[in-house]
C-alpha cells in the first residue's frame, strides 16, 4: 500500500492554563488520609500535586481519584438531599460523585520510591473533573491548597471572544455572563483532537451531530479553523463506501468511527450527519477559506447524492427516506418527528453547499444543487405545513406544532414565503407558552381518523425526548422555557431574531426556570451540561447517570447567537458572502438588559461591539472596524428617528428593514465609532 505523509493541521494538544485548588471538601475519611479538593471549575486536563517531604513513604500508594460533582446532603442542603444522602440515609453527602464517569478508569496511582519531595502529575491520560480526592496513607490532614494544580490541556487556545451583560435587576446579568464562560469552558475542554462530546466517561466520541450545532459558537470563541480541518480529514476517511443494497456517501454519527472495516451502511440521523456540510459551510463563511470547500466538495456532494438517491415517497420525490432516526435528540416535548427537521436541514444544506460550490467554479455542482433545491422546498412545504392553518404536521396529516418543528426549519429556510410569516409567529406564541404545543382540541377532533405517521428509523421516541430524552411530553411547561433537543436548541433564538421577535428571544436567554440556558448556571454550573437538569438527574431516585454528563459543549450552541444577534458581529452570509473582510453590525437589546460589550477576533482583526439600553430601547452604540475592513451597520430606531448624523468614516444609506426590525443603514470604514439614539436624531463621533 502507498501512503502519503502529511503534517497534522491543528495544533497539538498544549498546556493552556494552570488552576490552583479553591477549597478543601468538608467531608474527609475518619483517618484523616483522604481529603477532596475543589478546583473550582469543571476542567479538563491533569492534576499537577506536590507532596511535601516527609508526607511519604517508600512504598506508599497515592491515589487520585477524579468527578464532576460530589454528593449532596450536607448541612444547609435540600432536605430531600439530606434525607437520601446524609447520615440517615446512604451516607454519601460529601463524597465524589463516580457514576457520571461510568466506566472509565477513573483512578491514578503513584507508588512512593523515598520520603522526599515530590510533584505527582500524570502524563499518559487526561481527565475531567472539578473535584480530585487525593489519598496520602502515611499523612494525616489536608495538603495547602497551593500544593493542588489542575493543569488544563486542549488543543484549542484560550478562548479570545468577550462578553459582558448588564441587567436592571442587577443578578441575570451574573449568570447570563456566566452562561456564556461555561460555554468556552465547555469547548476548551472538549476540543481536544477531536471535538468530543464529554471528557469524563469512557465516551469521548466525535458526535457529528455536537459538531454539527456547535462549529459556528466554536469558531467564534477562538481560532479553529486548522482545528475543524483536521476533523474533516476523519470524516472524509470514514465516509460510507456503500454495498450491494446501499449508496455510497453515508456520514456516521461519530467520526472517528472506530470501525475496523469500512462503513457499507448509508447511515440516517440527518442532524448529525449533515456536519460533512454544515463544518465546512461555517468554516467558509466565517474565515473565507474556499480551501476547506476543495476539500470536501466531493465528499458532500456524495452525501447529498446519497440523500436525493432514497426518496419518501412519489408524492415528495425530493424528500429524503434517510432523514430519519437521531434529531431533536433529548428534547423535553417529544412530538416533533425525526423526518420533519431532519429533511429540513438536508434541504438547507443543499442550499449553503450550492453556495459553496459556486464559490470554486463548480457551476456544475450549483445547478444540479439549485434545482433539486426548491423543488425539496416545494416538497417540504407542501408535506410538512397544513396549508389552511400554516402550522407543521407530519406525513399523515396530523398537527405537531411544536418548538423544534418550527425552529429548525425556520433557521434553515424552509419555510417558504407564503408560510413563514406565519410560522414566525407559532414559534414566538410556543416560545411564550410551550404548554401550547400539539394540536389543539379542535384539531385533535378533526384529525381523529388520521393514522400516526409510522416512526422512521426511531421515530419520534428516537427523534424527539424519549429514549434517554426524558419520557413522553408533559404540559407543565413555564413560559420562556425550551422544549428543543440537539435540533431546534441551536436555531430556536436565531429564529426568533431573524423573524423580528427580539423581545421574545431575550426573554427566552434569560429566563431561570427549567429548562432554559440559565438553569443550569442557578444550580452552580461551571461548564455547559449534557442535560438541563444534569445535576436534579444525577441525584435522583432512580438516577440518569449513565447518559449524564456536565462538561458537553453541544447545548453551548446558543453562544453564536449571542455574538451575531445581540453583539451583533456577523458576515452577511444570508446573502452568500463570506468573511469579515466586509461584514454586518446589526446589535439588538431587549428585556432587561441594560449594557453589552463584547468582541470577536476575526481574521482581521478585533471586531467590537457594545451598546447601552433603556427599558430596552437602546440608547448608544460603540463599534470597532478593524483595518483594511468595513462594515454595514444596521442601526435600530424608532419611526420617530428621522435625523441621521454622520462624520468621517460614516455614510448614512438610510432606513430598511432587516431581520424584520426598523433599522438606520450606514457604511462604516475601519475605525472607532460612538452612536447616540435620542428621540429623534442619531449622532455620531
Amino acid at each position: 500500500m502507498d501512503f502519503d505523509l502529511v503534517a497534522r493541521y491543528d495544533e497539538v494538544v498544549r498546556l493552556r492554563e494552570t488552576l490552583t485548588a479553591k477549597s478543601v471538601m468538608p467531608t474527609h475519611s475518619a483517618d484523616g488520609h483522604t481529603y477532596i479538593y475543589n478546583m473550582g471549575v469543571n476542567m479538563v486536563g491533569v492534576p499537577s500535586v506536590t507532596i511535601p517531604a516527609g508526607y511519604l513513604q517508600k512504598g506508599d500508594k497515592v491515589i487520585f481519584a477524579f468527578g464532576e460533582q460530589v454528593y449532596p446532603g450536607l448541612k444547609g442542603d435540600k432536605k430531600e438531599y439530606v434525607d437520601r444522602f446524609g447520615k440517615k440515609g446512604r451516607g454519601v453527602a460529601g463524597q465524589l460523585l463516580f457514576e457520571t464517569n461510568r466506566a472509565a478508569m477513573d483512578v491514578d496511582v503513584y507508588v512512593a520510591d523515598g520520603s522526599g519531595a515530590v510533584t505527582i502529575q500524570p502524563s499518559a491520560t487526561y481527565r475531567g473533573y472539578q473535584y480530585i480526592q487525593i489519598t496520602l496513607p502515611s499523612h494525616v490532614g489536608a495538603l495547602p491548597l497551593e500544593n493542588v494544580k489542575g493543569l488544563v490541556l486542549s488543543s484549542s487556545e484560550i478562548p479570545t471572544g468577550k462578553y459582558v451583560a448588564t441587567t436592571s435587576d442587577g443578578k441575570t446579568d451574573k449568570l447570563v455572563n456566566q452562561l456564556f464562560k461555561n460555554i468556552q469552558r465547555s469547548q476548551l475542554g472538549n476540543f481536544f483532537t477531536i471535538p468530543t462530546d464529554c471528557p469524563q466517561r469512557n465516551e469521548r466520541m466525535g458526535w457529528t451531530g455536537d459538531a454539527q450545532a456547535y462549529t459556528r459558537t466554536g469558531i467564534y470563541n477562538a481560532h479553529t479553523q486548522n482545528f475543524y480541518r483536521q476533523w474533516m480529514v476523519a470524516l472524509r476517511a470514514d465516509q460510507g463506501v456503500g454495498s450491494d443494497t446501499e449508496v455510497p456517501g453515508g456520514i456516521g454519527s461519530t467520526v472517528p468511527t472506530y470501525n475496523r472495516t469500512d462503513d457499507p451502511s448509508f447511515a440516517t440521523g440527518t442532524t448529525w450527519s449533515a456536519a460533512v456540510c454544515q463544518v465546512p459551510w461555517q468554516m467558509y463563511i466565517q474565515y473565507g477559506d474556499t480551501q476547506i470547500i476543495e476539500e470536501n466538495m466531493d465528499t458532500m456532494m456524495d452525501w447529498l447524492n446519497g440523500m436525493a438517491f432514497y426518496k419518501t415517497s412519489d408524492a415528495h420525490p425530493y424528500l429524503s427516506s434517510k432523514a430519519t432516526g437521531l434529531a431533536d435528540w433529548l428534547a423535553l416535548d417529544s412530538r416533533t418527528p425525526s423526518d420533519l427537521v431532519n429533511n429540513a436541514i438536508y434541504i438547507y444544506m443543499m442550499e449553503v453547499t450550492a453556495i459553496m460550490a459556486e464559490a470554486i467554479g463548480r457551476d456544475d455542482y450549483a445547478a444540479v444543487l439549485r434545482d433539486r433545491h426548491e423543488k425539496a422546498k416545494a416538497d417540504w412545504n407542501s408535506a410538512y405545513v397544513n396549508p389552511v392553518t400554516g402550522k407543521t404536521r407530519d406525513l399523515n396529516g396530523q398537527t405537531i406544532h411544536t418548538q423544534a418543528s418550527y425552529a429548525t426549519p425556520l433557521n434553515f429556510n424552509v419555510f417558504s414565503d407564503e408560510n413563514k410569516a406565519k410560522a414566525e409567529a407559532y414559534l414566538a406564541g410556543l416560545a411564550a407558552n410551550p404548554n401550547s404545543s400539539g394540536p389543539t382540541a379542535q384539531e385533535k377532533e378533526a384529525e381523529k381518523d388520521l393514522a400516526p405517521a409510522a416512526p422512521q428509523g426511531g421515530g419520534r421516541g428516537m427523534g424527539g425526548g424519549g429514549g434517554f430524552g426524558g419520557g413522553p411530553t408533559t404540559s407543565n411547561f413555564k413560559p420562556w422555557t425550551i422544549t428543543t433537543g440537539f435540533s431546534g436548541t441551536p436555531n430556536i433564538l436565531p429564529s426568533l431574531s431573524r423573524g423580528g421577535y427580539t423581545e421574545e428571544a431575550f426573554k427566552m436567554i434569560t429566563c431561570t426556570d427549567f429548562a432554559s440556558w440559565l438553569y443550569p448556571v442557578t444550580e452552580g454550573a461551571t461548564s455547559v451540561w449534557e442535560r438541563w437538569n444534569s445535576y436534579d438527574n444525577a441525584f435522583s431516585s432512580p438516577s440518569s447517570n449513565s447518559m449524564n454528563s456536565f462538561n458537553h459543549f453541544a447545548l453551548g450552541a446558543v453562544g453564536s447567537w449571542m455574538y451575531e444577534f445581540q453583539l451583533g458581529i456577523t458576515t452577511d452570509h444570508g446573502n452568500g458572502k463570506a468573511s469579515y473582510k466586509d461584514f454586518v453590525l446589526q446589535p439588538s437589546a431587549a428585556g432587561i438588559y441594560t449594557s453589552l460589550e463584547g468582541s470577536y477576533e476575526s481574521n482581521y482583526g478585533t471586531i467590537k461591539s457594545a451598546w447601552k439600553a433603556d427599558k430596552g430601547k437602546m440608547t448608544s452604540y460603540k463599534a470597532t472596524v478593524p483595518a483594511n475592513t468595513q462594515a454595514t451597520l444596521y442601526l435600530p430606531v424608532d419611526a420617530a428617528v428621522t435625523n441621521f448624523g454622520t462624520t468621517e468614516g460614516v455614510e448614512y444609506v438610510g432606513i430598511t428593514t432587516r431581520n424584520n426590525v426598523r433599522v438606520a443603514q450606514y457604511k462604516l470604514i475601519a475605525g472607532e465609532y460612538e452612536f447616540t439614539i435620542g428621540a429623534a436624531a442619531v449622532s455620531v463621533k
